[in-house]
């Protein structure tokens, strides 16, 4: 086996290198006796398998696969649109299976994280004292409240006065678009 000629001999070569490198004397000996052995009833079922396939190839699968080829030599864009269609559904299945893995992942997340928040919380619980853990929790909310406040006001500023600009804007052109069509007219002369 130094010059493999065909497939079949390399994949073996291969199989036994790795068998050789995994398994131990003694486990070798016990594959070769008990499940590579001819006799063995795990090659006779491997046997028996091999026949059916064969039975069922020559049976039934080569007339069906002998129309397929004659039905595809004899309309080739039907086979191009089926194969287009096939592709199509194929991208979808990815693109759904791609969506779902990021929806778990997205979920697996969001609790993660929310049980390290309740975690966290427990934790400083427990390190400051439920009384600690009160004025802690009033000074945050306050400081929240406050922000959030200031941010209100801040807004609602801003909003108001780009409001007005907006306002005199309008009310501008209006009282200037009145006098348009009778400026042209005068500017054009007799």
């Amino acid at each position: 086996m130094d010059d493999p000629d065909n497939l079949q001999d390399v994949v073996l070569e291969n199989l036994n290198f790795a068998r050789k490198a995994l398994f131990s004397q003694e486990t070798r000996t016990l594959l070769n006796q008990h499940v590579l052995n001819p006799s063995s009833p795990l090659q006779t079922l491997r046997r028996q398998f091999a026949d059916l396939l064969s039975t069922m190839y020559n049976g039934i699968m080569s007339p069906f696969l002998d129309r397929l080829a004659q039905a595809l030599s004899n309309s080739p864009d039907l086979f191009i649109l089926v194969f287009a269609v096939v592709v199509l559904v194929l991208a979808l299945q990815v693109l759904l299976w791609v969506r779902r893995l990021v929806a778990w992942f997205t979920t697996l997340v969001l609790r993660l994280v929310f049980w390290a928040c309740i975690a966290a919380l427990v934790a400083a619980l427990w390190q400051r004292g439920p009384d600690q853990a009160a004025k802690d929790l009033a000074a945050f909310v306050g400081a929240v409240a406050g922000y959030g406040q200031l941010l209100y006001s801040y807004t609602r500023d801003i909003w108001l006065r780009e409001y007005e600009r907006y306002e005199a804007q309008q009310s501008y052109g209006a009282t200037a678009g009145q006098g348009y069509p009778h400026n042209r007219a005068a500017r054009r002369g007799p």
